[in-house]
């Protein structure tokens, strides 16, 4: 099945695709381990393609929408870019900071919520996220960077936020672990969808729902869970 085609049967449009004959899809190869745990390794390929010039092409986009979600997988100059025009067009900006990689110090200002897992937190910070008393030190770190606000996704633990005048931990739901790859695509792409819908708790809440169901299936997109299923599970789970 053929990218575009996956897209469309989800009913993402594709007429704004850039296509090109010189290099192959974005590839990951993945391996999991017994426990559901994954190692990535990741060949660029067209996602090196994108340029700036073809990102401000399409400001009308921008123009229309209200949340820019992006990752770093991307030229950093696209990805620079693409945040400079959200925030120009009153976008909401939400950098899920994966792979791990070093970021200008320019674009940090342009993002107003950054979701990184404890690997992407320790590297972009020199602090380990996964001890309870570390949390809000990374998140002053990013905070001093530019950020207005931070996500810390903490894998089986649940996620930390903090904007500066409040912080709140929301515990992970325990599910059958099949497979944790892009549980954490998951989750930011669900914290997206529901910024603004309700208050940061039920937000978190929800996300946390989003990247554990993510958890119960072999895959990156086919472990992507509707609209529908989230809603069950929440329903079933509720606090």
């Amino acid at each position: 099945m053929s990218m575009k085609k996956g897209f469309k049967d989800e009913g993402i449009p594709t007429n704004t695709i850039k296509e090109t004959s010189d290099v192959f899809s974005g590839t990951a190869l993945i391996f999991v381990d017994k426990d559901g745990r994954n190692s990535i390794v990741v060949i660029a390929g067209a996602n090196h393609e994108l340029k700036p010039e073809d990102v401000i092409k399409q400001e009308k986009i921008f123009q229309k929408g209200d949340i820019l979600l992006t990752q770093l997988e991307l030229l950093p100059e696209t990805i620079e870019t693409a945040l400079i025009l959200a925030k120009k067009n009153g976008m909401i900006t939400i950098v899920d900071a994966g792979p791990p990689r070093n970021i200008s110090k320019h674009i940090f200002p342009y993002i107003d919520v950054i979701s990184p897992n404890e690997t992407e937190t320790e590297f972009l910070t020199g602090i380990n996220p996964s001890k309870s008393e570390n949390r809000l030190k990374c998140a002053e770190k990013f905070l001093k960077m530019g950020v207005s606000s931070v996500v810390l996704k903490l894998g089986s633990q649940g996620c930390y936020y903090n904007d500066g005048n409040f912080e709140i931990f929301v515990p992970s739901y325990k599910v059958p672990v099949v497979d944790t790859t892009a549980a954490g695509d998951a989750f930011t792409s669900a914290l997206a969808f529901a910024w603004g819908q309700s208050g940061i708790d039920d937000v978190l809440d929800f996300a946390n729902a989003v990247g554990a169901l993510a958890c119960t299936k072999f895959g990156a997109q086919p472990s992507m869970p509707h609209l529908d299923e989230a809603q069950k599970f929440l329903k079933k789970h509720k606090k």
